[in-house]
């Protein structure tokens, strides 16, 4: 009984997230290095940069930062020409000018099927007490695609 509670749930969880007419088709997870390409076959994106000024672990801060990504959407059926940047953000989203109820995801369509792209962790996080060479910044995304 409980097995099936669990499926239910999880059902409704995913499909309650759809507009009225979008069916959920899929997601998948990826993470990319400035200037790595995700391809999903009909676009990519490009992770084209992130600016990460959030407040360092182990440091006193006057505010919380934000770790803001840019990602550049190419379209296969557009000539894969860059065709939009999508920008998403994690933490004090608003004091960096970005609008929205919800900063870590952005929404857009290719070929009739809805997409949405949601920036779950940028790492590594920022250290005060880091000495020297740097890891060089990756960020983790969600892509959970729909159909109309």
């Amino acid at each position: 009984m409980k097995a099936l509670f669990s499926i239910v749930a999880v059902t409704v969880l995913l499909f309650g997230q759809c507009g009225e007419n979008e069916v959920f088709i899929g997601e998948d997870r990826f993470t990319l290095k400035e200037g790595e390409v995700y391809d999903a076959g009909s676009f990519k994106l490009r992770l084209s940069g992130i600016d990460d000024s959030r407040c360092p672990v182990n440091a006193n801060c006057v505010w919380q930062g934000a770790a803001v990504t840019a990602l550049t959407l190419w379209m296969e059926s557009k000539g894969d020409l860059p065709q939009d940047t999508l920008k998403t953000c994690l933490g004090g989203c608003k004091q960096m000018g970005i609008p929205g109820d919800r900063p870590e995801s952005i929404g857009f369509q290719v070929d009739g099927n809805q997409y949405e792209v949601i920036l779950e962790e940028v790492s590594p996080y920022p250290d005060a007490k880091t000495k020297g060479d740097v890891p060089e910044k990756e960020a983790s995304y969600l892509l959970r695609s729909f159909s109309e």
